[in-house]
């Protein structure tokens, strides 16, 4: 079992490490309203497998997922846990968190792009302030369905380790 100093040198490190996911979960205003997103305009190729045809996300992305993440070093950076709903590009179509002991970053992500097995989104802030140890900067994150029924998780986020992780459908 950790102690309280080593759950806290833990979370020191995970902030260190992980600054993929920003958040406080304190108000829900958007930092990056007002700035425009670079692909809120393409055409989606995901669009034909959307399933109702009420958006971009494809069917089997959308629900809980939850998972653990390490850095490319190894180093456990926490457990993401994300919903997916339907949306389009240049739409928030997530919302969730990174917890890692007394460390919490609450995320939205807008969709980048759709295709009938993956998903790139770009993660923002989801307070209006940042909390410690949680980027308030986008990044690329890769959310891939697997033969197994899973998602491949990876984000590009050098500071953080570019975490990767698997993630299992919850609900």
């Amino acid at each position: 079992m950790l102690s309280v100093a080593g759950a806290l040198a833990v979370a020191t490190t995970a902030a260190v490490l992980f600054k993929v996911l920003p958040g406080d979960s304190g108000d829900s205003k958007d930092q990056s309203a007002g700035k425009p997103h670079p692909s809120a305009t393409e055409q989606n190729p995901g669009d034909g497998d959307a399933g109702s045809g009420s958006g971009a996300v494809p069917k089997p992305f959308l629900g809980t997922w939850q998972g653990d993440l390490t850095s490319d070093s190894g180093i456990p950076v926490g457990t993401l846990t994300i919903t997916f709903r339907q949306g389009r590009t240049g739409q928030d179509v997530a919302s969730g968190r990174v917890k890692l002991s007394v460390l919490r970053c609450d995320s939205t992500w807008k969709l980048v792009s759709a295709a009938p097995k993956e998903l790139h989104l770009d993660a923002s802030l989801k307070g209006s302030e940042p909390q410690q140890g949680c980027s308030d900067a986008s990044t690329d994150e890769q959310f891939t369905l697997t033969s197994d029924g899973t998602l491949s998780y990876q984000a590009k986020d050098k500071a953080a380790g570019d975490p990767t992780g698997t993630l299992r459908k919850l609900k």
